[in-house]
């Protein structure tokens, strides 16, 4: 369908005064926002000013099904407002492969998939805990189970789609329920992992003593789905402890950290016995999510000898720490997410051979730079990364006759082209702002 970039500041100036706008398409911001469905007539200037807001300067409108008119009524001709799309108009873009097109077409495709996912996922955490703290701990099981069939559903499609399904917190509220997300996301993806890792070891026929002292039964689909919900519910107790101790922006007292480790022990177990959920697969999460995963780590509860925890559980911790590591907070930046999976790999790596299994599932799962995602160079230079494997990265350049081939990591041999792990990540809305003009125009959909 032919279309054309229109000038969002045209619009907006058609719009003020009156105007209105059909684009004809499903049109989406750059980071994955809906402005509108192609039957959608925008006459409002809250739209296109929450499209500014994100850097955007254009917005697709169908030349076809698509159509403009002023304050009168009267039809207005395109070409005032914006250019033809066709690559012949676009030169930089006829130096950009059509494979790398293609792969950043696919990585787009699948952030506005999860983003609609996680957009669903998240009203719904929202109406369970405003049911919970409207009944005193009632909810909608079904709708929890549901959320949870969803998130399986885009990881077990694309095994990166995770690192789309978590975002950024600000505020203790989004805190409760995008961290809810995270874990179970990020949790699923391990499990997924190591439950494959058992499956294997099944199947293997000579078994090294170290091995057959890891072994265990698979989880099958039906467990995983259950363990899954725990992982959704891990921090449901929280809603039961005061928002004064909750929000508290300084140092809890010990009073208050005694109140606040009940959510899980104590706190949730109540709100899941109140809506007749026993199963231990969900139970154990929720309850045991703070215990010990080697023998005398500090700081844990309840006192569980860590030989008695499930690895599920175990999971739970593990992605119950990293995603609170890697949150942005009103109270502290985010860490870097490679600098936080080698802290934790430190932290646990030699305790004992069940939990080296998992540790690796959880490095091979989280360690690595999803499709999408933006990092520095040792020079300095910032780079699009196309493919985790290796990964595939494209460098930014601002020279526009110069476009770099894209190139693996793991095969470059120079070391101001590796990948400089201790710079903090990087906001994805700020790396748009710097994107080269080929990879904004892909990109910036």
């Amino acid at each position: 369908m032919a279309h054309i970039y229109v000038k969002l500041k045209k619009l907006i100036e058609l719009v003020k005064e009156g105007g209105t706008v059909k684009t004809g398409l499903d049109t989406y911001t750059r980071i994955g926002k809906i402005i509108s469905d192609k039957e959608h007539v925008i006459d409002s200037l809250d739209v296109l000013e929450q499209v500014g807001q994100t850097g955007q300067t254009e917005i697709p409108v169908s030349t076809e099904n698509g159509y403009m008119w002023d304050e009168n009524g009267r039809k207005l001709l395109f070409e005032p407002f914006g250019k033809p799309a066709n690559e012949e108009d676009i030169p930089i873009l006829k130096k950009v492969s059509g494979e790398i097109k293609q792969k950043i077409k696919e990585i787009t495709d699948i952030k506005r998939y999860t983003k609609e996912k996680y957009r669903k996922a998240k009203n719904n955490i929202k109406k369970v805990i405003l049911d919970i703290k409207e009944t005193g701990g009632s909810f909608d099981s079904q709708l929890v189970e549901d959320t949870v069939t969803d998130i399986l559903t885009v990881i077990t499609e694309n095994e990166s789609a995770f690192s789309y399904m978590t975002k950024e917190i600000f505020s203790y509220d989004d805190y409760l329920y995008n961290h809810s997300i995270n874990v179970c996301t990020i949790g699923c993806v391990v499990l997924n992992k190591y439950n494959k890792y058992l499956i294997n070891l099944k199947q293997k026929e000579n078994l090294t003593p170290i091995e057959k002292s890891i072994t265990a039964i698979p989880f099958s689909q039906e467990q995983i789905n259950s363990i899954s919900v725990g992982y959704f519910m891990h921090d449901i107790g929280k809603v039961l402890i005061p928002d004064n101790i909750l929000n508290k922006q300084g140092k809890l007292t010990d009073k208050e950290f005694l109140i606040v480790k009940t959510h899980s022990f104590q706190k949730g177990p109540i709100v899941l016995a109140k809506n007749s959920i026993e199963n231990p697969l969900v139970v154990n999460s929720v309850k045991n999510h703070h215990a010990e995963i080697f023998e005398n780590e500090s700081r844990c509860y309840p006192l569980i000898k860590y030989s008695d925890m499930e690895s599920y559980v175990k999971i739970c911790k593990l992605a119950d720490i990293y995603d609170a590591m890697t949150s942005k907070r009103s109270y502290k930046e985010a860490f870097n997410p490679r600098n936080v999976v080698k802290g934790m790999y430190n932290e646990y790596n030699g305790k004992d051979d069940k939990l080296q299994t998992i540790l690796h599932a959880f490095v091979g799962s989280i360690g690595i730079y999803p499709p999408g995602s933006f990092v520095f160079l040792n020079n300095g230079q910032m780079a699009y990364v196309l493919d985790t494997n290796g990964p595939l990265i494209i460098p930014f350049t601002d020279n526009p006759n110069k476009i770099p081939d894209p190139f693996n990591v793991s095969e470059n041999k120079d070391p101001n082209l590796m990948i400089d792990d201790n710079r903090p990540k990087i906001d994805p809305e700020n790396a748009y702002k710097a994107l080269p003009p080929y990879l904004k125009e892909l990109v910036g959909i």
